[in-house]
Order: C-alpha cells, then structure tokens, then sequence
C-alpha cells in the first residue's frame, strides 16, 4: 500500500483513509476531522448518472493496473501516463512527467 511508502519517508503529515481496498490520501486536509468532513461534504454533490473517472501513472501505478483502469465500466474516464501507451485507450500523455524505467 501507498501509505507504507508516505511512512517510510516519514511524510505522515496528511491523513490517510481506507475504503474497501483503495488508500485516499488527504492531500489537502490538516487533521482526521478536517478530512472526514471534507468527504462527507463533497459526497452529497456527486451525480452518479455523470461521472468523470481519473487516474494518474504514480505511486507504483503498473501497466496492469493501467489496463485494469481501461476495464471499468465508465464511458468517461482518463488517465495520465508519462509514456505514450497505444493499447491504454483512455491514456493521456504527459512528455514532461516522462521517467525512465
């Protein structure tokens, strides 16, 4: 998981949630509270019927993940990558985010 990683570095300053199997990673929120009651705030405005879904090639994102992503069953969705990926459909490609492997 994420968070083992943000420990190792010791950059626990942000609060960090688990739903289901997903790490949320509170980027921008101070403490627990602020965090929790950031979320339940903005999980009222979400529009199930007009989702947009994103995801971004870090924190050990694979290429099986990517592909993964290209799965799930959203007619809007994109993801950032840091190489082009022409069987990643969904990909979009960033040259200045590009790293070698």
């Amino acid at each position: 998981m994420y968070s083992a990683e943000i420990e190792e570095r010791n950059e626990t300053n942000v609060p960090i949630a688990r739903l289901g199997d997903v790490e949320i990673v509170f980027l921008h929120s101070k403490t627990i509270e602020e965090a929790k009651s950031d979320w339940i705030r903005r999980a009222k405005r979400v529009n199930y019927d007009n989702l947009i879904v994103k995801f971004s090639q870090q924190n050990f994102c694979s290429e099986e993940l990517l592909e993964k992503f290209v799965q799930l069953p959203y007619d809007k969705k994109f993801v950032f990558t840091y190489k082009p990926y022409v069987n990643i459909s969904s990909s979009v490609y960033f040259k200045r985010f590009e790293k070698s492997e």
